[in-house]
């Protein structure tokens, strides 16, 4: 009786454990089944993002177009926060992100972004580029270089002057 008994109980082991098996594998199919969506809803995400970038990039050009040619535009008074960003973006030869900007001046990349769209409100015309998902940004080529002519920035004596400090 006694190994009979045992059977009977092992038997009743291996259904438990072949009951708890199958409901497993319910579980990982359910798992991989919303593992796949979420894969599919990334990959729109990321489609749409890129699509995003293009007529952010295309917004920018109509913006060119429409406002006044580089160098005769006014730009309105800027912040000494304004004027430190804008520095960075005149001096960088490339286009450059906003995680590289706050790098540079210890900030957050929130507070950047909101600088550089406090500047594009204020008529310095400023590019944006998406180069391996991440937006960069430089100054348009024309205006840079009326601003080397003219200062139309007006940027603050003190600030070039901490500016150039830190710079070297």
């Amino acid at each position: 009786m006694d190994g009979s008994r045992l059977r009977v109980v092992e038997r009743g082991i291996r259904k438990g454990f072949a009951k708890i098996k199958g409901e497993l594998d319910d579980h990982l199919d359910g798992i991989n089944r919303n593992a796949t969506e979420m894969q599919s809803l990334f990959d729109y995400l990321v489609e749409l993002e890129g699509k995003l970038d293009k007529l952010h990039e295309r917004l920018d050009s109509v913006e060119l177009a429409v406002r006044e040619p580089a160098g005769r535009g006014v730009v309105a008074p800027l912040s000494y926060r304004e004027q430190e960003v804008f520095l960075v973006l005149y001096t960088s030869e490339l286009p450059v992100s906003a995680s590289a900007v706050a790098a540079r001046l210890g900030l957050s990349e929130e507070v950047v972004r909101h600088v550089v769209a406090c500047l594009v409100s204020k008529g310095v015309p400023l590019l944006r580029q998406v180069r391996g998902g991440e937006v960069m940004f430089s100054l348009e080529l024309r205006f840079k270089d009326a601003q080397a002519r003219g200062n139309l920035v007006r940027i603050d004596e003190r600030v070039s002057a901490l500016w150039a400090q830190n710079s070297s």
